[in-house]
C-alpha cells in the first residue's frame, strides 16, 4: 500500500505567512487613507455646494409661486436656512414687518449642511438674503447675495465654491476656485 507523508497533509498557515500579511494590508492601508479622506472632504464640500444651489432654487421657484418673499439665512458660519411668507413685498432692501406674521415654511430647525463646510458670506454676519415674487433678490440692507464655501479656509488641498445671485434677475452663477490661476472660474 501507498503511503503518504503526514507533511504532505498539513493544513493552516505559520506565522511568518500572518505577519507577511499583515504587513502587506498596514503598507496598503497606509497609502489608501488619505485617498480616502480627502474623497470624503471632497464629497462634503460638493454636498453642501449641491444643497446650498437647490435651497436657493427652491426659494425663488417657491416665491414666484405663491407671490410671497423668501428669507435665506446663516445661523453660523457652516449653516443656511430658509423661510418663505405668503407676505409679498416689493422691495429687497428690508424685510417687511408683516413677513414673520405670515411664514409658511421655516427650516431653522433642519440641517441641510454637512455642518463641517466654511460659509463666507454677509449672510453670516447678521444679513439676510430676500427673494420676491418679480425675481430681485439682494442682501437686507443691499447687496449682492455672494456665499464662498470652503474645507477650514483651505483652497489649496480641498475644493472650494462660490455662489452668488444677481439682484435683478436672481440669476444664479456659480464659481469654483481654479488652483493654478489662484482665482475663481466659473461653472457652466
Amino acid at each position: 500500500m501507498f503511503s503518504y507523508s503526514n507533511s504532505f497533509y498539513q493544513k493552516g498557515v505559520s506565522f511568518l505567512e500572518i505577519i507577511v500579511v499583515v504587513a502587506i494590508i498596514g503598507i496598503t492601508s497606509f497609502f489608501v487613507m488619505p485617498n480616502i479622506s480627502a474623497w470624503k472632504i471632497k464629497a462634503m464640500i460638493d454636498g453642501d455646494f449641491n444643497a446650498t444651489l437647490s435651497q436657493i432654487e427652491y426659494i425663488k421657484s417657491r416665491v414666484a409661486g405663491l407671490s410671497g418673499t423668501g428669507l435665506l439665512i446663516c445661523n453660523s458660519a457652516n449653516n443656511l436656512y430658509y423661510q418663505i411668507s405668503k407676505n409679498r413685498q416689493a422691495d429687497i432692501s428690508i424685510v417687511s414687518p408683516f413677513f414673520a406674521a405670515s411664514i409658511l415654511e421655516d427650516t431653522s430647525s433642519a440641517k441641510a449642511l454637512s455642518g463641517k463646510t466654511n460659509l463666507i458670506s454677509d449672510l453670516c454676519s447678521g444679513k439676510r438674503g430676500i427673494f420676491i415674487s418679480n425675481g430681485f433678490s439682494g442682501l437686507e440692507s443691499g447687496g449682492l447675495i455672494s456665499i464662498e464655501m470652503n474645507y477650514m479656509n483651505n483652497k489649496i488641498d480641498y475644493p472650494a465654491y462660490k455662489i452668488t445671485v444677481t439682484q435683478s434677475t436672481s440669476f444664479v452663477q456659480k464659481y469654483m476656485w481654479n488652483q493654478k490661476l489662484n482665482t475663481w472660474a466659473e461653472l457652466e
